[in-house]
């Protein structure tokens, strides 16, 4: 990249481009070297370190994670979608349950009047 589009691009005068780019090459933040003669920067490929690789393989495992709790969440929604509906034979069949008739709902409502 040049100083000169840098420096447009971010609305700042070409010293204050160089000067920003020189402290993140200094700081490591940024691998590349400043070529003075034509004004750019030369950007350097660095591999990831191991911080950032095993930075990089939890993500990817908690992304797995996420997905896979998702995709049990979505399965028993299906199958614990009645857990308080009145089913023949289902989990609270013999509860009175909190939606069933003489349940807590319907005492409640007695006892009231």
């Amino acid at each position: 990249a040049e100083y000169m589009g840098l420096s447009d691009m971010f609305e700042l005068d070409l010293p204050t481009v160089h000067s920003i780019i020189s402290k993140m090459i200094i700081n490591e933040e940024l691998m590349a070297s400043l070529d003075q003669p034509t004004q750019t920067v030369v950007m350097h490929r660095t591999e990831p370190t191991t911080q950032q690789n095993l930075a990089l393989q939890l993500a990817e495992k908690l992304g797995s994670l996420v997905e896979n709790n998702e995709r049990v969440f979505d399965q028993k929604q299906g199958t614990y979608g009645g857990y308080f509906r009145d089913q023949k034979d289902g989990y609270r069949k013999n509860e009175g349950g909190y939606l069933r008739r003489g349940g807590y709902r319907q005492q409640e409502r007695q006892s009231n009047y």
